[in-house]
């Protein structure tokens, strides 16, 4: 039995308000459409009542598991929208266009419900997406993001940075930075290669700083020579806004951010300022930390949020921060291990 059809499981607050007032609302409709059908002759309609009254009813079926039954609420827009089309064409057609009333049927009555309720019912067909992983478990019990992730097999980002600032201290931070940062530049010159063309001015200018650092820690220099060498980059007037051609500008912000932040890491031998390379270098691929919190309670962030965090980008990226990790706390680093290090970062 699916997750969602479990007669006790908790459900939504929205589903004990809109279940019985949608079916009280269907049988008034029905007993007052056949009350003047019977009384008029007009069995149209009473068809049209019975239609509706058939399309809300199935619609409280899909209110009771949306899991199970999303494809019958995407339809259900779908049949409301073609509803309308039917009423319209076929007042156009019987030479009805305008009404003595509003409540007479016509055409220019069919188009109104066309536009206020067939158009924005057929956004909802088009637009509505069945979530790729069932948000409940066995026992019907709503599960977290996290949750999700674990029990489709997909590593948790989460699970990843436990207690990442704690350890940091005890790991080559500089060298895990230093990795992070290098592997957004090689996806960044990768897209650019893929346009068949040259790396823009800006990339090629924090580049430098990534560069100067893996430099730096092949010579194990000291932390005021890498401050030189930074120093004396000039970075002349770059037109940044010729790198937005290729990548988007939160990409180039992650990628100077990172950047910045993994040379700090060695100029002030500053876990933190590695751990916020991380955190840049996992936002490229899993968006804000900030929409993880927000993504439990709404459905939309949580549909995107998830789609990002089981995607193969971000997996990829968390399959190797995870690996980076432990060989840095098994291995002290030398200079075939921190070349070793860049090639994998660049792969």
């Amino acid at each position: 039995m699916a997750s969602d059809l479990l007669p006790f499981r908790r459900r939504w607050w929205g589903f004990y308000v809109l279940f019985p007032a949608l079916q009280f609302t269907a049988i008034i409709i029905l007993i007052l459409a056949n009350q003047r059908a019977a009384e008029t002759g007009e069995t149209s309609k009473a068809i049209a009542a019975d239609i509706v009254c058939a399309l809300v009813f199935v619609f409280c079926v899909s209110l009771y598991a949306p899991y199970t039954f999303f494809p019958v609420i995407r339809y259900t827009f779908l049949a409301v929208f073609l509803l309308y089309i039917w009423y319209a064409v076929s007042m156009l057609f019987g030479g009805k266009l305008i009404g003595s009333s509003r409540s007479d049927a016509s055409f220019t009555s069919a188009l109104g419900g066309l536009i206020f309720w067939g158009a924005p019912s057929l956004l909802m067909f088009l637009n509505c997406r069945r979530p790729k992983f069932s948000p409940y478990d066995e026992r019907g019990r709503a599960l977290t993001v996290a949750e999700i992730v674990r029990r489709n097999g997909f590593l948790y980002i989460g699970d990843v940075l436990d207690g990442l600032a704690e350890r940091l201290p005890t790991l080559s931070y500089s060298l895990i930075a230093a990795a992070c940062a290098e592997r957004l530049h090689a996806r960044a010159e990768c897209l650019f290669k893929s346009k068949h063309t040259q790396p823009s001015p800006g990339l090629v200018f924090f580049r430098q700083f990534v560069d100067h650092l893996w430099l730096a820690l092949q010579t194990n220099a000291v932390a005021d020579a890498l401050k030189t060498q930074l120093e004396a980059i000039n970075p002349g007037q770059p037109n940044y806004k010729s790198d937005l051609t290729v990548i988007s500008k939160n990409q180039l912000s992650t990628i100077a951010a990172a950047s910045l932040a993994s040379v700090s890491s060695y100029i002030d031998s500053s876990p933190d300022a590695a751990l916020a390379t991380i955190h840049a270098f996992l936002t490229d691929s899993h968006g804000s930390f900030e929409e993880e919190l927000l993504s439990n309670t709404h459905a939309l962030l949580r549909s995107k949020f998830l789609d990002r965090c089981c995607s193969a980008q971000a997996q990829q990226d968390l399959a190797w921060l995870k690996n980076l990790l432990k060989e840095s706390a098994t291995t002290n680093p030398t200079p075939s291990s921190i070349h070793q290090t860049r090639a994998s970062a660049s792969a």
